[in-house]
This record gives structure tokens, sequence and C-alpha cells, in this order.
């Protein structure tokens, strides 16, 4: 279930629910709700998190095609005040480029999957949602640009800052052994 409203959250979690955080949320609205959601029992680790993503070949690439996109989705989100009003964001976090910084993911593969494992040691997530288009307003090359470059340069590389060593207790210890008979 989808909030972003601490007491919600926290009626998720006694409830053994899975609480799912989108790609909308500010930083500090998810630490609020997976804090209030993990105090009131719920199990952190099965949370998604969503962002908006967007990948370039370099952090320039990707900032000059998420740059028009967000200016247009903030204006919207400041413009209607449904972001505030519902407290998904602060009309400070709604500043463009603050935007930019704390709720969208955006730059090289490599900025990418580092900022998505810095999410992942904060948070624990379960899962993360890749959000592209930011809802309309980035054009259709960046995004299957964006999915093409998450696929192939950003996942593999995620993976690897996060995947435990594959290598059992014990098991160097038995190669050296084994070795050492020969």
């Amino acid at each position: 279930m989808a909030t972003y409203r601490e007491d919600a959250a926290a009626r998720i979690g006694r409830r053994g629910l899975t609480l799912f955080q989108g790609s909308q949320q500010s930083l500090g609205g998810i630490r609020r709700c997976i804090g209030a959601f993990g105090d009131a029992g719920g199990d952190v680790a099965q949370v998604p998190i969503g962002r908006f993503v967007v990948v370039g070949e370099s952090d320039a690439a990707a900032r000059k095609a998420a740059l028009p996109a967000a200016e247009k989705l903030t204006a919207g989100y400041r413009r209607s005040g449904e972001q505030v009003k519902r407290r998904i964001s602060t009309e400070e976090e709604l500043e463009t480029e603050r935007w930019l910084r704390e709720v969208a993911i955006i730059g090289s593969p490599d900025t990418v999957a580092a900022r998505i494992a810095e999410l992942r040691d904060e948070f624990a997530f379960g899962n993360f949602m890749l959000v592209t288009g930011f809802l309309g307003n980035l054009p259709q090359e960046a995004v299957v640009r964006t999915i093409e470059l998450f696929a192939t340069e950003v996942r593999p590389r995620f993976q690897a800052m996060v995947q435990p060593s594959r290598t059992l207790p014990g098991e160097n210890a038995l190669a050296s052994q084994s070795a050492g008979r020969r």
C-alpha cells in the first residue's frame, strides 16, 4: 500500500501489509514513513521504493535531458499545491534544482548506480522501481535511452555494488588445503 503519511504507514505496518514508497516522495518523507512503518512492526526489507530516473552517457547529458522535464513537472506540482497539501513534498523540495538532487536520480550509469546503492544502504528496500518519463514531460528518446542504459549499464553496476560475496564460509580454506595436497 502506498502512503505519504506516517500515521498510515504505521497502520500498514501493524497490519502486516507491504508499504510502497513512490517516485514523487521526498527523501525526508520516505524516511518518516519507513521509520513509522518499521516502528509499527513492518518489514522494511520488503518496501519497494520508486524514483524518477534519467540515465545518460554522462552526468551532463542526463542533466541536459532531465532539466526541461523537471522544470515542467515541478512547476506543475507547485501550481497545483497537491504535493505540499498531501505532504508528499515541501515547497522547498519542489524547487527544481533541489528536486533533481533529492527526488530524481539523474546521471551517468556510474552515478545512477551509486545513488541507488546509497538509497539501498540507507533504506534497505526490497525492490527499486524505475520510473521514467517524468510523468510525460521527458522526450520519448530520453525515456528509451534511460531504459537501455539502465538495463545494460546501471543494473549490472548496482548488482555488483550490493551483491554479497558468493564464497561460502570455509570455502577458501578448503580450496587451499586441496591445492596443498597436489
